[in-house]
């Protein structure tokens, strides 16, 4: 143990910055949500909606799709007034998630004694789907917070009660089971006794299996049988091994990706450090703190399995942005370091070509990868002057690169690395600028709401009515028993005069399977009305009276992804409840 001096005034000045920072971004994000009334997905308002579900239907604190690491501490605020107000509550409450995350990211860096805390909060928050997301009621930031939290708990000693927090990241967002090998790893390595590694070995699954004990209590099924379907979408194909990589700089800039990567090496051989000493001893005595590698670790493992999942195109993701939200904090935490090295790196002549090969390597892959999905059309972008942009952007970045790793003389090195570093800003905040507002109600979901005026003002309301859309239940305010599937028994069970909503969207989804064919031109079901909305997005809605009775389906529904909470007790007719009724 190597006594250093404690510098109070420089870890004074670091915590003001630090906190300056963080209350200026939770304000920040707070208003954020305050502003929107939409959601950045739709996933965004079913999580939301499950969690306030949970007040008349407990069994949504188990709903797999839900999460139970979100909806759990979710429904505690989703309940709250009109639908309109409990969203708002979650939001807030999402935003101090994502501020409680970067402030155990801050902490973590500078105990590692690897960057002051206010740079890893300012990097947190541009990443722009960090702030996004904390505006929202997406799983992600709190998986996000769990992840972060369990890494800070392990570094200082603590690792029993890190993998019991670490056990909710399980539960938060499925594809985490690949982090538990590293996980595994990290908690073998980090010493202790065979028993005290063991019970940490046990807590960190503590979380998935008191759920799937839980679940199957009340639901008959085994939430872990998801990973055994890994295939049966038709919705998210294979695709290759660049398609996720666009994807991941969307959330992760790519000069912070980079940043990221350069920082790993200093990252991995950091210890947990206080004011007095080098190397804090293990709270157990004798041994040292366990090196700061798993960072790097889990970050990649994370970033790996979204690339090989999309490629494979199993488990029906989507390969979307906001998943890398995960990994912000420990990203944030690998970028500062990857700064602080790059910073002395590229002013001293000593230091060879490194940092500005991997700038000029991760732009020609992020370019390489924009190239081959824009002419896949797998990047949900047709017009040509995107990759005309993508094209002059990185191009310039690459010649700046090049240039900066091939010149040796000091005064015009340390000038191309101002500009270089101010032209990298730039980028970064432009990417923020772009992506960072406000979430309004999109073009599908202001078409579900005159639709509902529409059937509101032909007093049509009091109808049972069948919807896909998870909109309709947000406006009519009602509570789906989660034991219903919407598919082809629930709506042949509803009575004679149900309204059924048929949309373009999800409708003939691989999870409901109910193609339009099914209603039209079928003499049990007379259409009323239709209606198709303008936009980028287009749906058609069209609503359909039940004028006569339709038979069952002895058959069970067959979905994907299976619908494992209506294997036992399913049930079929109105499946829902108006919330203040």
């Amino acid at each position: 143990m190597i006594a250093i001096p404690a510098d109070t005034s420089t870890d004074f000045r670091d915590r003001f910055r630090t906190r300056t920072v963080l209350a200026s971004a939770l304000l920040g994000t707070i208003l954020l949500g305050a502003w929107s009334d939409g959601a950045y997905h739709d996933d965004d308002l079913t999580h939301f909606l499950m969690a306030r579900w949970a007040a008349v239907f407990p069994g949504y604190l188990l709903n797999i799709w839900g999460r139970p690491g979100f909806t759990i501490p979710a429904a505690a605020v989703a309940w709250i007034g009109s639908p309109e107000t409990g969203w708002h509550a979650v939001r807030v409450l999402s935003a101090l998630v994502t501020a409680a995350s970067a402030l155990l990211a801050a902490r973590t860096a500078r105990r590692l004694g690897i960057a002051p805390g206010w740079l890893v909060v300012l990097i947190c928050y541009v990443q722009p789907l960090n702030t996004v997301l904390a505006a929202t009621s997406l799983t992600e930031n709190f998986a996000a917070l769990y992840l972060m939290a369990a890494v800070y708990l392990l570094l200082g000693g603590r690792a029993v009660t890190a993998s019991a927090v670490f056990s909710l990241v399980l539960v938060s967002r499925h594809e985490t089971v690949a982090l538990v090998p590293v996980w595994w790893l990290g908690i073998w390595i980090a010493g202790g006794s065979v028993g005290r590694r063991g019970l940490a070995l046990a807590a960190s699954i503590a979380a998935p299996a008191l759920h799937n004990v839980v679940f199957f209590v009340a639901y008959r099924a085994w939430p872990f049988q998801l990973f055994l379907a890994p295939s049966g979408s038709t919705q998210y194909p294979p695709t290759g091994p660049f398609a996720y990589l666009p994807h991941l700089f969307v959330a992760v800039p790519f000069a912070i990706a980079t940043f990221a990567l350069l920082g790993v090496r200093r990252v991995a051989t950091a210890r947990f450090m206080d004011s007095t000493v080098a190397a804090t001893t293990h709270p157990n005595g004798g041994e040292a703190m366990p090196r700061a590698w798993i960072i790097a670790a889990l970050a990649a493992t994370f970033v790996m399995i979204h690339i090989v999942v999309m490629a494979a195109g199993v488990f029906a993701s989507g390969g979307y942005a906001r998943f890398m939200v995960t990994i912000a904090p420990l990203m944030a935490i690998l970028a500062a370091a990857g700064m602080s090295s790059s910073a002395r790196a590229v002013t001293s002549p000593a230091s060879g070509a490194p940092p500005w090969l991997s700038f000029a390597g991760m732009t020609a892959l992020a370019w390489l990868a924009v190239e081959i999905e824009f002419r896949a059309g797998r990047l949900g972008i047709r017009d040509g002057r995107f990759l005309v942009l993508v094209r002059v952007f990185a191009g310039a970045t690459l010649v700046l690169m090049i240039a900066g790793a091939f010149l040796r003389h000091g005064a015009a090195r340390h000038a191309l690395s101002r500009i270089a570093m101010v032209w990298l800003i730039a980028l970064v905040l432009v990417q923020n600028a772009a992506m960072i507002r406000p979430l309004r109600l999109n073009d599908p979901a202001r078409a579900v709401a005159r639709l509902v005026d529409w059937i509101r003002t032909r007093g049509l309301n009091d109808r049972p009515i069948f919807a896909t859309n998870s909109w309709f239940a947000y406006f009519f305010d009602w509570a789906e028993d989660p034991r219903a599937h919407k598919g082809r028994r629930l709506v042949a069970s509803m009575p004679v005069g149900t309204l059924v909503i048929w949309d373009s969207i999800y409708s003939a989804s691989d999870y409901h399977r109910l193609p339009l064919e099914l209603f039209d031109h079928n003499p049990a079901y007379h259409r009323l009305h239709e209606m198709t909305s303008a936009g980028t997005r287009p749906i058609q809605l069209i609503v359909f009276e039940k004028v006569a009775e339709t038979p069952v389906p002895s058959e069970p529904d067959v979905s994907y992804p299976p619908n494992l909470a209506n294997q036992q007790d399913e049930t079929l007719g109105r499946y829902y409840r108006h919330e203040r009724s």
